[in-house]
C-alpha cells in the first residue's frame, strides 16, 4: 500500500520534471536570444552560471540566461528578485572560488 506523503511526492515529481523541461531556453542558432522568460524560481545549487542578454543589442527583451549543472540555458527575467538574488549569489560563489 502506498502512503500518502509517498503519493504527494510522486505528484511533486510528475507536476515539476515536465515543467522544467518545458522552461523557455535560450534559441540554439544563429541568435541566443531569449524569446520568454521561465515562471519557474530555479534553486541555486541547479545553477552553474550565468549570461546576460540586452534588448539594447540584436535580441527583443533584457534577459538573464541561466546554465544549469546539466548545460541546459534557461532565460529569466531580469526584473525579478529571485533573479537578482540568484546572480548576487552566484557572483559572490565566484570571486570566493577563484
Amino acid at each position: 500500500m502506498v502512503s500518502g506523503k509517498s503519493l504527494t511526492v510522486l505528484a511533486l515529481a510528475l507536476f515539476i520534471v515536465p515543467t522544467l523541461f518545458s522552461a523557455p531556453h535560450a534559441s540554439e542558432g544563429f541568435s541566443d536570444c531569449c524569446k520568454s522568460h521561465t515562471k519557474i524560481h530555479l534553486h541555486r545549487v541547479h545553477v552553474r552560471n550565468f549570461t546576460t542578454e540586452s534588448a539594447a543589442g540584436i535580441c527583443d527583451m533584457d534577459s538573464i540566461i541561466f546554465t544549469t549543472q546539466r548545460g541546459v540555458r534557461i532565460c529569466a527575467n531580469p526584473q525579478e528578485k529571485w533573479v537578482k538574488m540568484l546572480i548576487r549569489y552566484l557572483r559572490r560563489n565566484q570571486k570566493t572560488r577563484g
